[in-house]
Order: structure tokens, then sequence, then C-alpha cells
């Protein structure tokens, strides 16, 4: 929800939009959505990756650092609101945008960066990348906004921000806009992918077990009808393998074809139950 928050006040139009009700209000609100979808992913990647009590910890501390960061950022809007336009206060007020962002960025990523190497599966893997990705897009994002801060602090020819924007590919929208929306999004779709592959996943496994089980029919027809022993008790071939024990009745199939391979040892040849290849085959 947070994610989907921080895109819709980082879109133009409603920028644009809330701006015009009061003027630079839509980058307030646009900096805290953003430090908020930052805080719920970083929380979401403490829970999966640290012990309860860790992370539980780790999640207050987030939580206690964004209240107080938008409540600093509020204060500095409200101030600049009174005393008209100032550098230093609009400066003042992306340090601590930055300083946080920064700081959500950094740890996501090491965590990120460290699971990647870790995990067997191939969607959370591909996840973990694609989120590695966002939080590429996202310090390109914050190095844009150190840059603005410091030629606001040195009283240089400040680097012109995010508004008035009128295509997402140029600059400075590019960095200030395009960036920060890649990745949201990038995020988004990195956390969100294993959650989705894995039913797809399971759906094309219990499709292979099927066909494979109903493959293993005619061998199985034949070596139970000559050795009726090997069929183990409540075998239940006769229901439907595409029911949710398909895993189950493949198992089982397999292991009593294994057994009728086995019960026929003593009939085959030295060589073939070796493993060997005659002479002149």
């Amino acid at each position: 929800m947070n994610p989907a928050v921080a895109f819709t006040f980082n879109s133009p139009r409603v920028a644009n939009s809330v701006g015009a009700i009061v003027p630079h209000l839509d980058r307030l609100l646009s900096n805290c959505a953003s430090l908020a979808a930052a805080t719920a992913v970083l929380a979401v990647c403490f829970q999966l990756d640290l012990e309860p009590a860790e992370a539980g910890h780790r999640v207050r501390l987030s939580l206690e650092l964004l209240a107080a960061t938008a409540l600093g950022m509020a204060v500095l809007f409200t101030y600049e609101r009174m005393i008209g336009p100032s550098p230093q206060v609009h400066a003042l007020h992306l340090l601590l945008f930055i300083v946080y962002l920064g700081f959500a960025i950094i740890d996501f990523a090491q965590q990120t960066l460290r699971q990647s190497r870790t995990t067997r599966r191939r969607s959370v893997r591909l996840g973990l990348r694609l989120t590695a990705a966002g939080c590429a897009f996202a310090l390109m994002y914050t190095a844009y906004k150190l840059t603005v801060l410091v030629t606001l602090g040195l009283n240089l020819h400040p680097v012109p921000d995010n508004t008035d924007c009128s295509s997402l590919v140029t600059t400075p929208c590019v960095f200030g806009v395009t960036f920060p929306v890649l990745s949201m999004l990038l995020l988004c779709i990195g956390l969100t992918l294993p959650a989705v592959a894995y039913p797809i996943s399971q759906a094309h496994r219990r499709h292979w077990e099927v066909r494979s089980f109903d493959a293993l029919g005619p061998l199985w027809q034949d070596l139970s009808a000559a050795m009726p022993k090997i069929v183990l008790p409540a075998a239940r071939h006769d229901q439907n393998p595409a029911a949710d024990d398909a895993d189950f009745l493949l198992q089982r199939r397999v292991v009593e074809i294994s057994d009728g391979i086995l019960a026929l040892r003593p009939y085959r040849t030295a060589c073939v139950t070796d493993d060997q290849t005659p002479v002149g085959a």
C-alpha cells in the first residue's frame, strides 16, 4: 500500500494538483510517502531475514526514526511557509530525507544481496535481483537529492528539482521522478514475484506428476499383474491423480515399480544385474 501511495504522489499530474492547493505540499507528501514505502519494505525484509526478537527491535527502531524524520520535515515545511522561501530550510528538509532514505536503502540492499546468494528458488533469486536493481535506482535518486542539497547549502547555482515536469526522460525529471518511480516498481515486482510464481510452479509440478503417473501406468500394470505382492496396501490407484495427492500417488507408483524390478533381479543375467553390456552386443 505504501509504495502505491508514493507512486501516486510522484506522478506529475497528482503533484501538480496538490501543489496548486498548497505550494510545494506535494514535495512533502511525496517525500513522506517514499520514506514510509522504504520503511514498509525494510520491515518485511527484517521479518524474513532476522530472528523474531531482533526483527521486532529493528522494525520499532525504523518506525521511530520514520516518525522523527517525518515530523522534522513537516516542521521545516511549516516554518518555510511562514517565513517565505529559504534555501537553508529547504536544504535541512532534504538532509533529513536523504539521511533516512540512504540508511534504509543501504540496509535493505545489504540484506537483499546476502539472501540472493543463499536462496535456492529461482523466483526468489530473480525477485531479489530485481529488488537490488530497484535499490540501485533509489541510490541514484538519493545522489541527485544530495546534489540538490549541496547546491542549496553552498548558495551555488541551484540544481532544479522535480517541479513542473513535462517529460519523464529529461533532466532533472529523470532523476527526481523517473528514477524513484522505477525504483518503487522494481521493489514491488521483486518482492511480489515469488508469491506469484510459486502457485504457477506448483501447478506446473502437479501437471508433470499427473503425466508421469499416467506414463508409468502400462509398466505398473504389467508388473502388478505378474507380482500382485508389490502393490502396497491402500494404494488408491483408482483415484484421480489430478487431485491434491498426485505427488503421493506418483511416489507410491515409483516405489511399487522399483519393488517389481528388484523382484525380477534373480531372473536377469549377471551382466545386466551388474549394469554391464555383453561383449559383442
